[in-house]
């Protein structure tokens, strides 16, 4: 019964609209893709007076509000940037700065790196595209499946045999590998990228999606 009673609990108050209109959600998740249980707890200016916590200063904490990590707000703070906090159970801290440039909003973030240990600022995917004829503009982009603001790399598609090869100078973790012809995506698929290393794609399968 007490199980069921916080079952229920749990669900309306997940159901429970806030009281501010706007939102932003802000997901952390391992190099794997894994979504980790961090919530926020603070929240500042990212100009000016930069130590002061807004979800407890009595001039701003009615235009501000949390639930896990969920940050609520008013309209009247949208086009702002704020520094914000977030922590887990564990006692693990990030810390990260956001802009609020509209009222339904996701800045995912990613916690910790697939590394070798290598001092190399770069990684290498390579792979081969297989099933459809290599002729015409190929292309293949990687970029990372979680954290706001990082950067895609475009890689080469060889004519020849359809071997590609992307440099890519995040860190590692899960990315995002996009392969298109002309003004269209083919195929999208997912890889664990080791920072400073070789990253195998393999064989990547087109065949019954060759573009006309």
């Amino acid at each position: 019964m007490m199980a069921l009673l916080t079952m229920l609990q749990a669900i309306s108050a997940c159901a429970a609209d806030p009281q501010l209109p706007c939102f932003i959600e802000v997901p952390v998740y391992d190099p794997h893709g894994v979504r980790l249980p961090f919530e926020i707890i603070a929240v500042n200016p990212a100009y000016g007076d930069t130590k002061v916590d807004l979800l407890k200063d009595t001039r701003t904490r009615h235009e501000l509000s949390t639930r896990g990590d969920h940050l609520f707000f008013a309209e009247s703070v949208l086009r702002r940037s704020l520094n914000i906090t977030l922590s887990d159970d564990k006692g693990a801290v990030i810390k990260r700065k956001i802009s609020l440039w509209g009222c339904q909003q996701r800045w995912s973030i990613q916690h910790g790196r697939l590394e070798t240990g290598g001092d190399s600022a770069w990684s290498l995917i390579k792979g081969r595209i297989h099933g459809c004829p290599v002729t015409g503009d190929w292309w293949i982009r990687a970029m990372p499946m979680f954290e706001m603001g990082s950067l895609s790399y475009e890689g080469y598609i060889s004519r020849a045999n359809g071997s590609f090869e992307i440099a890519v100078g995040e860190g590692g973790g899960r990315h995002i590998l996009v392969i298109g012809k002309d003004r269209a995506p083919v195929k999208v698929l997912a890889i664990d990228v080791v920072g400073a290393g070789m990253n195998d794609a393999g064989t990547v399968d087109l065949a019954g999606s060759c573009p006309q």
